[in-house]
This record gives C-alpha cells, sequence and structure tokens, in this order.
C-alpha cells in the first residue's frame, strides 16, 4: 500500500508540474522591438536578399509607424525594387522624396536615385528634367558638381552612338564644374578626352562610297581589309565571267551574271559607306568606354550599352 501511495503522489506532482510549464508556454508571446525588426531587414539588405528586405522594411513600417528610420526604411524599398530591376515600382517611391524639399540626404539621394530608375527604363528626357530640377532647387555647389558630371556622364554615353550634339552637351555640362569640384570630378581630363573625340581621325562615308567604285576599295580605306578582298575578287570574277558570256554569245547566262553582279556591286558600295559610319562609333566607343573605366568612381555610372535602347546606371550611396 505503501508503495502504490508513493507512486501515486509522485504521478500528481509530476502531472501539476507538467501543467504548469505547458500553461506557461501558451501565455508566452515573442515581443519584437523595433531594432531588432529595423536590424534584420538591414541584413537581409546588405546580403542582398532583396525580396526579403522589403517585406521586412514593411513590416517595420506597419508595426512601428512613428520610429524615426520610417524614412529609412522606404528609401531602402525604394533602392531594393531598384536593384531588383523594379524600375516603376521604385520611381513611385522616389517621386515621394523629391517632391519635398531638400532638407536632409534622403531627399537629395532619392533625385539621383530616380534619375537613375529612370535612365534604366530608356526615358532618358525625364532623368535630365529631374536633375535640373534638383539643380535649381539647390545652392550647394558642391552638390551642383555632381549634378553637372552625372548629366556630362549621361551625354558622354550617348555619344558612344554619335548622337547629334551629345559630345557638346556633355562639355557644356562639365564646363560648368566648379574650381572646388574640378580635380574630384576630373574636370580638366574629361574636358582633354572630349577635345580628342572631335578632333580623332574620322572616316568618311562619302569618300567611302566614291572609293567604291572600284570593288573593295571602300573596304580597304575603312581598314577592313579581308571584306577588301572578298569584295574585289567576287566582284571582278562576276563582272569577267558575265563579259566572256557575253563575248562567247551567251547572252541568257551573261545576263543572269549581269544581273547578280549589280546585287553584288550595290552591296559594295552600301558596305563600305556602313563601315565608315561603324568604323567612327566604334572609335568613339572606345575612347569613351577607357573614360569609364579610368574614371568609372567618378562617373557615377557603371555599366557598358548592350544596345542603344538599354542603358543602366548604377553609383553607390553610402546608407
Amino acid at each position: 500500500m505503501k508503495i502504490i501511495k508513493i507512486t501515486t503522489t509522485f504521478f500528481f506532482i509530476i502531472l501539476l508540474f507538467t501543467t504548469q510549464c505547458i500553461a506557461e508556454n501558451e501565455n508566452y508571446n515573442l515581443i519584437i522591438k523595433p531594432d531588432f525588426q529595423y536590424e534584420y531587414a538591414e541584413q537581409c539588405y546588405n546580403n542582398k536578399d532583396y525580396s526579403t528586405s522589403i517585406l521586412e522594411y514593411k513590416r517595420f513600417i506597419h508595426f512601428f509607424p512613428k520610429d524615426k528610420r520610417i524614412k529609412y526604411a522606404e528609401f531602402k524599398i525604394g533602392k531594393a525594387y531598384f536593384h531588383l530591376k523594379k524600375y516603376l515600382k521604385a520611381i513611385d517611391i522616389f517621386k515621394k522624396f523629391s517632391s519635398f524639399l531638400i532638407n536632409d540626404t534622403l531627399n537629395v539621394e532619392s533625385y539621383f536615385m530616380l534619375s537613375r530608375a529612370y535612365l534604366n527604363i530608356n526615358k532618358i528626357g525625364p532623368a535630365e528634367t529631374n536633375m535640373k530640377n534638383l539643380l535649381i532647387l539647390t545652392d550647394d555647389n558642391n552638390l551642383k558638381d555632381r549634378i553637372y558630371s552625372f548629366l556630362a556622364w549621361i551625354y558622354l554615353k550617348r555619344a558612344e552612338f554619335m548622337e547629334t550634339n551629345a559630345l557638346d552637351k556633355a562639355d557644356s555640362y562639365i564646363t560648368k564644374i566648379s574650381k572646388i569640384g574640378e580635380k574630384k570630378f576630373h574636370k580638366n581630363e574629361i574636358k582633354k578626352h572630349i577635345i580628342n573625340i572631335k578632333i580623332q581621325d574620322k572616316k568618311s562615308p562619302t569618300i567611302a562610297g566614291i572609293a567604291s567604285i572600284i570593288p573593295g576599295l571602300g573596304f580597304l580605306y575603312c581598314e577592313r581589309y579581308r571584306d577588301a578582298f572578298v569584295s574585289f575578287l567576287l566582284n571582278t570574277t562576276l563582272i569577267l565571267a558575265s563579259h566572256k558570256s557575253f563575248q562567247n554569245g551567251n547572252n541568257a547566262l551573261g545576263g543572269v551574271l549581269s544581273f547578280i553582279e549589280t546585287g553584288f556591286y550595290s552591296g559594295n558600295i552600301y558596305g563600305a559607306i556602313s563601315s565608315a559610319k561603324k568604323y567612327n562609333i566604334f572609335k568613339q566607343q572606345q575612347i569613351i568606354e577607357n573614360m569609364h573605366k579610368k574614371y568609372t568612381r567618378f562617373s557615377q555610372l557603371d555599366t557598358n550599352y548592350k544596345n542603344k535602347k538599354k542603358i543602366l546606371f548604377s553609383f553607390n550611396i553610402p546608407f
């Protein structure tokens, strides 16, 4: 009987303790503090997990709407969208910031981020207008220099594809940089490069076309030696073959060969003219790309064109 009583008593003690533990666990609530939530969102962003960071920043904004870091969280959401290449969503966020007075760093940086987002969807006009608006609003010479540099590099990149007056516009913006900022943004060096681009040896499409009267000579002028050889060989062969056909009284074959030769001869002229234009574009692109690599830290641009319709810009903002 004693053994049964002791066992029963021990069982009830264990049962009581277990019930109490369960009750305590049921009443346990995890309390997330603002610092913890914000730091986690920052961690996700810094680890380039932008999708998660957006969710965590939004959660922070929802649960702690009066926290002083709300603006920073909203700004980071915009940057995260930008990195995810969701430029339209990024534009919506940066527009809100740029609609305020430029009374803090976030508002100023939002102007630059807004222009970058516009550029990535090939809206160069709004990007430039946005920068000009910031230029009107600020009296800070350092900021003005940064804007002038930003605009100059936009037009330098556009000049890669021989856009009319792009070099002149780039030169006009870089000239406006103050003496204080000329070293930081390499004003004098860039101006020299622009001058070199303007005076560089260019191939004349007109001369290339005229030279192509002799098959292959237009390509030779454009330094496309293989194309020059092929064009000369192919055209002269067809000309001689058609001439021989007419001499031998084979007018039908001569006519067919002459018709084919007309197409190749026209292609020889058109190809030479096109080659002259491509030569000039290539040389200009080469100089500007080398400039960009050399001054990439100051250009505020971080990309190479893959095609004329796609423009990507990037610069680092310390947040």
